[in-house]
């Protein structure tokens, strides 16, 4: 973890120890204060990495949920009227936590391992870490309660943001970009992920820092994010990363179609003049898809990876093989094993055959609804531009992951999940605060009818 500024030995410290304290306000004073710091630390795993050798620093993170569940299970008395799942949402989230774990057990009896249900099983410890991004968004919805709050954790957001970008650049600013290699293609914060996914990451949020900039009045916050979000964007143009690059370009017409106009002339421009204007090295990356001498390696072992799921796919078209059954497949191209297919349709399509795909479609589906309707219907400019960065978002990510099955990592889709329950609690507020002036109308009328007719 490089910091920069000479704090790097005393951070992961100050962070593991200021989290305990968070903690136990959490667990006995307000659950909102172990949100805000949950929330910003998603993104930071090679911070969380540094903070393995304290007591239960492995499971740091864990431990954060678990007290996060306890509090808000005391606490939820106080909302007993309102549904856990919400109704938005209050079908297919659960079908996703019913099927995933279903598949988990078909991944059984396809590899004959018997019961997947134990931590020295890599994939019911992919399937756990999975299962707290929708837990994370039962947090947010059950707990977030007003505008205020919401705006906290988007601040929160886009500060951890910011440091990816520092600690990007930190790592990038050295080397030598008058021409493309592959040691270019350096991380973040994320630790053991790579360019691709950080890149996804990039493109699936920042187009959300993007709409709130658009919308936002205060000088001071316009400023904060309208310079993260150049930021975060110069990272990911050195990111190298195709997949990113779609997803960017795919937020960007839809945000030019609704908003601003101007963008898609710019990125007429810029698909005409791109070899004036992206650095050398980019452009570089980007030709690789095609070359004098034929496809790119990397692409036709794609194609070679997925010719061999596609054999897999016949033998289950409808259930699937199983929850991240694609490491144990024997799936290799290039002369090397391979741990994902680099296509996430395909892949969830392998795993959890027609009918997971089709949870998951639709669940993406209802988000970029859900963020739709709060664009057009929301009272105020600062959730209009929430509701459109997250109908952006959704398109980010189904964008991304044609090049990638990126959507099962906490760290990548964290802050997704996040923003869903965000919007779905800032639909309720503009829900209760529409039939709030409806109420106080017909409260005025009243007596008006009454004066009238005496």
């Amino acid at each position: 973890m490089e910091l920069g500024i000479g704090l790097t030995a005393i951070v992961p410290p100050i962070v593991y120890f200021g989290g305990i304290i968070i903690i136990l306000l959490t667990l006995f004073y307000r659950v909102e204060l172990g949100i805000y710091f949950l929330v910003p630390i998603l993104t930071q795993q090679s911070l969380l990495e540094h903070m393995k050798g304290y007591p239960m620093g492995e499971d740091f993170i864990d431990l954060l949920f678990m007290v996060l569940l306890v509090k808000w299970f005391l606490d939820r008395d106080k909302d007993a009227e309102k549904s856990v799942w919400r109704k938005k949402l209050g079908v297919i989230i659960p079908l996703i936590f019913l099927w995933t774990f279903v598949s988990l057990w078909i991944g059984a009896q396809v590899l004959q391992t018997g019961s997947p249900l134990s931590l020295g099983d890599p994939r019911f410890v992919h399937w756990k870490n999975f299962i707290m991004l929708p837990i994370l968004y039962l947090i947010i919805v059950n707990n977030v309660k007003d505008e205020k709050q919401i705006k906290i954790i988007l601040l929160l957001m886009t500060v951890s943001m910011l440091y990816m970008d520092r600690s990007f650049y930190n790592n990038f600013a050295e080397k030598d970009r008058s021409s493309f290699h592959y040691d270019l293609r350096v991380g973040s914060t994320f630790s053991y992920l790579g360019p691709n996914e950080i890149a996804v990451f990039y493109a699936q949020n920042t187009i959300l820092l993007l709409c709130l900039w658009a919308y936002e009045e205060n000088k001071k916050l316009r400023w904060l994010l309208g310079v993260t979000t150049v930021f975060n964007y110069y990272c990911l143009m050195f990111q190298y990363s195709r997949g990113g690059y779609l997803a960017a370009i795919v937020s960007w017409i839809f945000y030019g179609l609704i908003k601003d106009r101007k963008i898609l002339v710019a990125l007429a421009v810029l698909g005409i003049f791109w070899q004036n204007f992206l650095p050398q090295s980019v452009q570089q990356r980007i030709n690789m898809s095609q070359t004098e001498s034929g496809t790119d390696s990397s692409i036709t072992e794609r194609y070679d990876m997925w010719d061999q799921a596609e054999v897999l796919i016949k033998s289950s078209p409808i259930f699937g093989l199983g929850y991240n059954i694609t490491p144990f497949m024997g799936i290799e191209a290039g002369g090397k094993h391979r741990n994902s297919l680099h296509n996430g349709y395909m892949q969830l399509l392998l795993e959890q055959g027609a009918i997971g795909l089709l949870i998951f479609v639709a669940f993406f589906i209802t988000g970029f609804r859900l963020g739709w309707r709060l664009y057009k219907n929301a009272q105020n400019d600062f959730l209009k531009g929430l509701g459109l960065g997250y109908a952006g978002c959704v398109l980010a990510v189904l964008s991304g992951n044609i090049a990638g099955s990126y959507w099962f990592y906490l760290n990548v889709s964290g802050f997704y999940w996040v923003n869903l329950g965000l919007v779905v609690r800032s639909l309720e507020l503009t829900d209760e605060a529409v039939a709030a002036e409806a109420e106080k109308k017909k409260v005025d009328v009243q007596p008006s009818l009454a004066m009238a007719t005496s």
